[in-house]
């Protein structure tokens, strides 16, 4: 799904497939497989902004002046950020992240099974135009990053089931 505008918000939703957004106001998105790349003007919406896949990263490019309550987790995956949030690593693979941006306020959540997790502050904004063109090599640092995750998750799954086995034959 790619969805943008120039005057107002976009809510993109979709099962299988990537979701891409660009709007001078916020973005949401889910998507179960795929990665979600969303680049917004504006962090004004009520309630509780939701970001969330399955298998793939998520990548927002947020205004500098962005305030929320921020909630972030990957099982398989890091997580980047331009905003201070205290970022928790796994012992093995995940991360987890969490903070007050700017003022708070708002509240938003980002999940994401296998795929990190990037927030990154837009450089357009901090000239003071609205939006800004998406960030690919950021995203591809991403996609990279969440592939390396999953690599260490199968060495730690392929460890386990060796230790599982060599106590099986004990037994």
């Amino acid at each position: 799904v790619k969805a943008s505008t120039s005057d107002g918000d976009v809510v993109a939703t979709t099962v299988n497939g990537a979701v891409e957004a660009t709007a001078s106001g916020s973005v949401q998105a889910r998507t179960v497989n795929g990665a979600i790349r969303a680049d917004m003007g504006r962090a004004d919406w009520s309630g509780t902004a939701e970001y969330s896949t399955v298998n793939g990263a998520i990548n927002l490019t947020l205004p500098a002046d962005f305030s929320a309550e921020v909630e972030a987790r990957t099982n398989s995956g890091g997580i980047r950020s331009d905003f201070p949030l205290r970022i928790k690593e796994g012992r093995y693979v995940g991360a987890e992240a969490s903070g007050t941006i700017g003022n708070g306020g708002r509240r938003m959540k980002l999940t994401t099974q296998n795929g990190a997790i990037s927030l990154r502050r837009s450089r357009a904004s901090l000239r003071g135009t609205r939006g800004s063109e998406p960030l690919d090599s950021e995203f591809r640092a991403a996609v990279a990053d969440t592939l390396r995750a999953a690599h260490r998750l199968a060495r730690v799954h392929r460890a386990q089931r060796g230790a599982d086995a060599h106590a099986d034959a004990r037994v």
